[in-house]
């Protein structure tokens, strides 16, 4: 998926803080595949989501998988 190259751009999963607006946008306008990175990775943990709620996915489960790097991406994003 290319997360690592969104990572090593923006250090996301280094931090708990969001990353200023400002960051985002210029990282993404210097590198438009590091948007396309970002776009899909947000998709996928909302489809996560949308799997929980409607009960096609355990949330137990993606919990155990995914809690820490969901919450990281959602608190680097937030802005964006």
């Amino acid at each position: 998926m290319g997360v690592e190259k969104l990572n090593h751009a923006l250090g996301f999963l280094n931090t708990i803080e969001p990353i200023p607006l400002k960051t985002v946008l210029s990282t993404f306008e210097k590198n438009s595949e590091l948007e396309m990175i970002c776009y899909r990775l947000l998709t996928f943990y909302e489809g996560l989501v949308r799997g929980i709620r409607q009960g096609v996915y355990d949330e137990e489960v993606i919990k155990i998988a995914r809690y820490q790097t969901m919450i990281r991406t959602y608190e680097s994003f937030k802005l964006y």
